[in-house]
C-alpha cells in the first residue's frame, strides 16, 4: 500500500512506486480491454452481432472496472505532485 508519509520523506521511492502502480493499472486495463475484445469475438461469431456482448455480465463488470482504473492515473498524478 502506498504510504505518503514515507514517499514524502523519500522522492525517489515514491518515484518508483508510482511507476509501478501505472505499470500495473497499464496491465489490468490492457486485460480488461482483451476480455472484452474476446467476448465481442464470440458473440459476433455465435449471433453474427458483437453489440450483444455488451449485455453479458463478464462485459458489464470489466468496463465498471475499467471506469474504476480511469481513476487511479489522476491519484496517482496528485501523489506525484505533491512529492
Amino acid at each position: 500500500m502506498f504510504d505518503a508519509a514515507k514517499a514524502a520523506a523519500h522522492p525517489a521511492v515514491a518515484e518508483a512506486l508510482i511507476l509501478q502502480q501505472q505499470e500495473r493499472l497499464g496491465i489490468a486495463t490492457g486485460a480488461l480491454n482483451k476480455i472484452i475484445e474476446m467476448n465481442q469475438q464470440w458473440a459476433a461469431d455465435q449471433w453474427g452481432d458483437a453489440g450483444r456482448a455488451e449485455n453479458m455480465a463478464c462485459v458489464r463488470t470489466a468496463r465498471e472496472a475499467l471506469a474504476a482504473l480511469a481513476q487511479q492515473p489522476q491519484a496517482l498524478q496528485h501523489c506525484a505532485d505533491a512529492i
